[in-house]
Order: C-alpha cells, then sequence, then structure tokens
C-alpha cells in the first residue's frame, strides 16, 4: 500500500516528508520491526523502507538519523552482494554526508558506488554517480576535479 496507493515520489511534494518518514519508518524503526518486515515482506523490501526512511530523514534535515539508516542499509546491501543496491544507497549516503559538509567521506562513499555502477555496467547509475563526484568536488573547492566528473557525466549522458 504504501508504494501502490502513493509512489514514494508524493512525500517529497506533498510536502510532506515528514509524512513520508514516519510511513516508511513505521516498517523498520526498531529491530524487532525490521525482523518482522525481513520475515513479512522479504530482504528487499526491508533494504526498501531502511533506505526511504534514510532519505526522507535527510529530506526535512535529519541528516543524523539519515545517515544512520544509509549506513545499515549500506551494510545489509553489502552482506546481501546486493551491487545495484549498494549503488544506490551509496550515493544516497554520499548526498547525507555533502549536506553535513563531509566532502571527503561523501566522494569515499561516492567512489565506492561508482565502482559497484561500473560492476554492473548501468550507465544512468554511472552518469549520476560522476555528477555526485562533481558536486562533492564542488563542495571541497576542487573546481577542475568538478569539471572532470561533470563532463564525465555529461559524456555517459551523449553516449547513451
Amino acid at each position: 500500500m504504501y508504494m501502490s496507493r502513493c509512489g514514494t515520489e508524493v512525500w517529497k511534494h506533498l510536502p510532506a516528508a515528514r509524512l513520508g518518514q514516519r510511513a516508511a519508518t513505521a516498517f523498520v524503526a526498531t529491530p524487532s520491526r525490521r525482523a518482522a518486515c525481513a520475515t513479512q515482506l522479504g530482504d528487499s523490501r526491508l533494504s526498501y523502507y531502511m533506505n526511504e526512511a534514510g532519505l526522507f530523514a535527510m529530506y526535512v534535515g535529519d541528516l543524523a538519523t539519515g545517515g544512520e539508516y544509509l549506513s545499515l542499509v549500506i551494510r545489509r546491501d553489502r552482506d546481501a552482494g546486493e551491487i545495484a543496491a549498494r549503488a544506490v544507497s551509496l550515493r544516497n549516503l554520499a548526498e547525507c554526508l555533502g549536506y553535513l559538509g563531509q566532502a571527503g567521506p561523501g566522494r569515499d562513499a561516492t567512489a565506492e558506488s561508482l565502482a559497484c555502477a561500473e560492476t554492473i555496467g548501468e550507465w544512468t547509475e554511472l552518469s549520476t554517480v560522476h555528477s555526485y563526484l562533481g558536486w562533492l568536488a564542488a563542495l571541497a573547492g576542487d573546481t577542475a576535479e568538478a569539471e572532470r566528473q561533470f563532463i564525465a557525466a555529461d559524456q555517459i549522458q551523449v553516449r547513451n
């Protein structure tokens, strides 16, 4: 019902990011809820809701909670060998870290995301990750690197 009734993007545009955060967190707020979610909905849905809880926490400005949930889902993705999901989760964490002003750790997360995207060969994810690397380089004041990354993202888009 969470996805089919409203889709995840609606929470960002109502504006109701806090409501979206509460809805996603209802599935994963405690270890017992996470266990029930995994049992009843499966591990991929558990990771999905944890990622959503992290994203919506970030959208409402609760960057510490966002980082906690995103770090949890990355560990789950890593343990499960979910390379594509890990690429996205790492990119989400990098965005959160960027908002915190932690460009270095954000670049580390994005570099790992890039390695995952290269492994699966997903061009849209590759382009997005290069854009994030450019954004983080700009935050750190490295405009030459930012330009290189934005050009790389653009070239991937043009090729595909």
